[in-house]
């Protein structure tokens, strides 16, 4: 006998249906599916994803388990066989967390709207090379005092790293300037930014100095903060 898996809230309307794929389905067999779990949505080692069944794509969509600390997001997934790249971080996936450490892996593109807000306990937070994009608010109120990054970073989305009272140092690995999106708010950003020091490519520490005053976040950095990148942070 087939068993057929169905939304709770359609199992007896499967059960009277006389439609004829499903009349020879014992009533026994409609089973509901469980609370959260549907189609193109998949839950591995406790945390939440969407799943894009033709791109073969997944999006880190929040947690499945709240006793998570220690946040690790792969570069793949395996559903049912099949291997699904991590390519994104939803919208407000993991806000108001309380994670002692968040890992991302090579090959997360883009970091959703609010996704990492008010991450009180982490210290330290690096972006793959491969991250393109960061949404509003993304890293808003968190309390690192790294902060990293990478090659590839095109956008930087309004108060994205606003409010980051505890930072001290910000890398920026890109060979251009980022796109940074200003804001217009009355609530002040509480990041001590002439107290950063901002590491940057050699060859761009004198535009980053000549432009900072144009640039949101930058524009409190004291040019003689603004320095040349030495070697790869670890």
């Amino acid at each position: 006998p087939i068993k057929v898996h169905v939304p709770a809230s359609l199992v007896e309307e499967y059960r009277k249906s006389d439609l004829p794929n499903w009349r020879n389905v014992n009533d026994r067999d409609y089973i509901a599916l469980p609370e959260g779990v549907n189609k193109g949505e998949a839950v591995v080692d406790g945390i939440k994803y969407k799943l894009n069944e033709e791109a073969m794509t997944a999006e880190a969509a929040g947690l499945a388990d709240s006793t998570i600390t220690d946040l690790v997001i792969p570069a793949s997934i395996t559903v049912e066989g099949k291997e699904y790249q991590v390519q994104s971080i939803g919208n407000n996936a993991f806000n108001n967390n309380h994670f002692s450490s968040i890992s991302l892996s090579e090959g997360l593109k883009t970091i959703g709207r609010a996704s990492f807000m008010f991450s009180w306990k982490v210290k330290e937070i690096i972006l793959p090379n491969s991250v393109e994009s960061i949404g509003v608010c993304a890293f808003e109120h968190c309390f690192a005092e790294v902060f990293v990054f990478g090659e590839v970073i095109k956008t930087i989305e309004v108060a994205a790293i606003k409010s980051l009272p505890l930072l001290r140092e910000l890398y920026i690995y890109a060979r251009q300037i980022p796109n940074i999106v200003p804001w217009t708010e009355d609530f002040p950003d509480e990041t001590t930014w002439y107290a950063v020091k901002l590491y940057v490519p050699n060859d761009l520490v004198e535009e980053y100095r000549q432009s900072r005053s144009e640039l949101p976040y930058f524009n409190e950095v004291r040019d003689e903060k603004i320095l040349p990148i030495s070697k790869d942070y670890e």
